[in-house]
């Protein structure tokens, strides 16, 4: 993976210490994985994704397919990456019918401040809410469980 690394810094023009700067890690961690004395982990290799999406994440990790990506090796990608910023997906489901009453649960979410999350619920209300996943935009997420 250090010679793809070395690669990739190399064709966007950059030194060692400007990509560090850029995936905000330090410029040891850098010279490490660059000189061999470190294999690079997972939180510096996420780093690198989020920092340049145009990077192919399996070209990075295994040296397959090409160094960049894009939309047309995007869209026929079988697996797409993990970390890429967009994956179209076609719905598999039935829409809701949103004629059913929405349901605010803001006070079942362990007391978070969450303006609202709707829900819609049968109305012999059998089902439960188990957990709910928030998803940010930094890659990162919560874990709501309700309060029983």
């Amino acid at each position: 993976m250090k010679d793809r690394i070395v690669k990739f810094i190399d064709s966007e023009k950059l030194s060692a210490a400007e990509f560090a700067d850029k995936i905000g890690v330090q410029r040891s961690n850098v010279s490490h994985v660059l000189n061999g004395r470190n294999n690079p982990g997972f939180g510096f290799i996420q780093k690198v994704l989020e920092s340049f999406p145009s990077i192919n994440s399996r070209w990075l990790i295994t040296g397959e397919g090409d160094m960049y990506l894009n939309k047309k090796a995007v869209s026929e990608s079988s697996q797409p990456s993990l970390f890429s910023t967009t994956i179209e997906v076609e719905p598999e489901v039935s829409p809701i019918d949103l004629k059913e009453p929405l349901i605010n649960h803001k006070s079942m979410i362990n007391n978070k401040n969450i303006s609202s999350i709707p829900e819609v619920l049968p109305s012999d209300n059998s089902k439960k809410i188990v957990k709910v996943l928030i998803f940010y935009s930094d890659h990162t997420f919560e874990d709501f469980r309700p309060a029983e």
